[in-house]
């Protein structure tokens, strides 16, 4: 393995074997280290976890080569997304009206993994070890040593994509601003007597309630709230439980019934104060956590994987060193400016349409009434959620519209 261009990503998940399918396409040898299970799938199984995939994101999977083995093991398209407060303050957007297929697709996590593992299995660039970094042991200008219970690695560079409780970035005294939402998500899969392809959202007083279209009529669900009413939700039986939650979404599937447990997790606002330093870089959820309610965190983690491998490849076509700080700043001028916008964006309508005034929450529900009539505008707003329009990557830009 030649070191001067050798990578160590720490985490394999979504962003990291992401991370790592691209680099070792461009060229670089590439170690994964992490100890998680390998996904299964099964037509049994019913799977919590979820996300949301925007085009941009698709066009980079389609790119690496992985976006086939995904549509062929099962995604969800939805041609409407349908946003409101009340019945007279709401905005539908649909794809027929910008011309594309669907606004996107909800994947189970799962499926995602699988695809770009089996890729990884199959490049010889690419290493998998399955353990656990137990400690960075040394890191600088002249690269990286990890430590694993069996072994140690040496790399130019470490990236960090094992997740929001980084252990890296802990490792590494990255300084991080974090801000609590004071609300927790609930997570779970319900079976919908007809979600018609659609992805719903809903504005309540408490925090926005979602619900994403799956195979078959199920949806996963995504509802945000302040500790006390999660708390309050999650005492409830399954069955009580679907009766609230198909009366907070208006009976829009209509009724409800339960295929999972219901989780609840603390939702945060992370950033890294640093992406890059010498014989480092951060991308993904070690990078930045945003609140759910866009569905753009996967998205987000892979634009960072998209301009990481930009900048890495551009510094070996020059020939230059990968491991400093100085060489991979432009990925940390380009990534962490827009994360905070998107992360501001989200803090904007999370605490607007909860605000405790309640004349805030109905001025920004007629605005979105408003919106719904102004045609261009709306579509302007799709396109940009989409990852169509904007500053938009090489990688990430339209290929054609099949799978």
């Amino acid at each position: 393995m030649d070191n001067a261009y050798s990578v160590i990503i720490a985490g394999g998940g979504m962003v990291g074997a992401s991370m790592a399918l691209a680099l070792a396409q461009q060229g670089f040898d590439v170690q994964i280290v992490d100890d998680s299970p390998l996904p299964t799938l099964s037509d049994s199984h019913v799977e919590m976890r979820v996300s949301a995939i925007n085009r941009a994101t698709q066009n980079f999977w389609r790119r690496l080569g992985v976006w086939q083995d995904i549509v062929t093991l099962g995604l969800s398209p939805y041609q409407v997304m349908t946003v409101w407060r009340k019945s007279h303050q709401q905005i539908h957007f649909h794809a027929k009206d910008i011309g594309q297929p669907d606004l996107g697709c909800i994947v189970e996590n799962d499926v995602i993994r699988q695809a770009l593992i089996s890729h990884l299995d199959k490049h010889e660039r690419v290493r998998w070890h399955n353990e656990r970094i137990e400690q960075v042991s040394s890191i600088g200008p002249n690269g990286v040593a990890v430590r694993t219970a069996s072994q140690q690695l040496n790399a130019a560079l470490i990236i960090a994509a094992d997740g929001a409780n980084s252990s890296i970035r802990t490792q590494l005294n990255i300084p991080l601003s974090m801000h609590d939402y004071g609300h927790h998500a609930l997570v779970a899969t319900f079976q919908a007597k007809a979600h018609l392809d659609t992805a719903w959202q809903r504005f309540l007083s408490d925090g926005p309630l979602a619900l994403l279209p799956l195979r078959d009529n199920r949806c996963s669900m995504v509802w945000s709230l302040p500790p006390e009413a999660s708390k309050n939700i999650m005492a409830l039986s399954p069955e009580r439980r679907c009766e609230v939650v198909a009366q907070h979404m208006d009976f829009r599937v209509g009724e409800l019934v339960q295929l999972t447990d219901t989780y609840q997790f603390p939702l945060t606002m992370r950033q890294s104060r640093q992406y890059v330093g010498d014989g480092w870089a951060l991308v993904g959820d070690a990078a930045h956590t945003i609140h759910p309610l866009a569905g753009q965190g996967v998205n987000m983690g892979i634009m960072d994987v998209v301009a990481l491998t930009h900048v890495l490849t551009e510094i070996k076509l020059r020939g230059r060193a990968i491991e400093h700080k100085q060489a991979l700043h432009p990925y940390q001028r380009w990534r962490r400016s827009e994360n905070r916008i998107m992360a501001k964006a989200m803090a904007f309508f999370k605490d607007g349409f909860s605000h405790p005034v309640p004349f805030i929450p109905e001025v920004l529900g007629r605005g979105m009434g408003l919106l719904d009539s102004i045609r261009p505008v709306k579509n302007k707003v799709i396109k940009q959620a989409m990852g169509l329009a904007g500053n938009i990557p090489a990688s990430c830009r339209q290929l054609g519209l099949g799978g």
